[in-house]
């Protein structure tokens, strides 16, 4: 089932603690004081509590000044241990009825979570605001399988298929009974893979068409160092990922690798990528 109309009928809950939201931000080798719209989350009614899980080599210090600082729940990971382990890690201490999921560096518009607040409804589901790189639309998407499609004329009616990335992405905690993020992978294709969970469980998808937030990438790097470590992770993860849909997977997910490593190939003039 995909709304996109604010309540969609649905009564809406009254309180302030049943449409309150827990937020989660997932550091990596960062201060806290990056985060691009967290003066915001700390400074929303709607907040509950802001959860950041640190994946960087060492612990960042949280602002004392900073204000409403009491909301922050801090914990570093001890290292890297990827984005499934410190979601759930997050998710599991979060207690408001609602989690929004952020990346750091997501721009959010000044009245997000109150907007937001209009769509939910009395039963788990998940809320997907429109999610917008300086070209184009990323989040909703249509996800077939391990095939994604982007939506170029706003028609989110396509409700077997309609998916979307973590950031802005807004879940009823009672969904994680039923839906986990999988730890088998590290950090690419991990909203892809509880989009799939929530479309076999029968989870409701909200499309929040009337509020947009703007992603920034910074993807590309002149450092084959960097590009080296991201290129095995992603392999990893891709491999992972694709084998859950059998062998047609396998193959699309040896295509996508080859092509990547192709890539790398020329951008750096060096085999060294032929052999990771």
């Amino acid at each position: 089932m995909v709304i996109t109309t604010p309540s969609a009928g649905f009564p809406i809950p009254h309180s302030i603690r049943e449409r309150s939201v827990d937020v989660i931000i997932i550091l990596y080798e960062q201060g806290i004081e990056e985060i691009t719209s967290l003066e915001y989350f700390l400074n929303s009614p709607t907040v509950h509590g802001v959860y950041i899980r640190d994946n960087s080599s060492r612990p960042h210090e949280v602002n004392t000044t900073l204000r409403n600082r009491n909301l922050v729940h801090y914990r570093w990971m001890g290292g890297n241990v990827g984005l499934p382990r410190a979601y759930n890690n997050a998710v599991a201490e979060c207690d408001a009825p609602y989690i929004c999921i952020m990346d750091d560096d997501t721009t959010v518009p000044d009245d997000f979570l109150e907007k937001a607040a209009a769509y939910f409804i009395d039963e788990p589901a998940i809320y997907l605001p429109l999610v917008r790189t300086q070209r184009e639309l990323i989040s909703p998407h249509l996800q077939f399988g391990y095939r994604i499609r982007t939506i170029t004329n706003n028609d989110f009616s396509d409700a077997a298929h309609v998916s979307g990335i973590n950031s802005g992405m807004i879940l009823a905690r009672d969904i994680f009974t039923t839906v986990r993020y999988d730890e088998s992978l590290f950090l690419d294709e991990v909203d892809h893979q509880l989009m799939v969970q929530v479309h076999e469980h029968g989870i409701p998808i909200i499309v929040m068409d009337d509020i947009v937030l703007h992603q920034s990438f910074s993807y590309d790097s002149n450092n084959m160092q960097a590009d080296i470590h991201r290129f095995r992770i992603w392999k990893q993860d891709t491999r992972a990922y694709y084998a859950m849909f059998g062998k047609d997977g396998k193959r699309a997910a040896r295509s996508r690798i080859c092509a990547r490593r192709r890539n790398l190939i020329r951008k750096y003039k060096s085999l060294h990528f032929l052999f990771i």
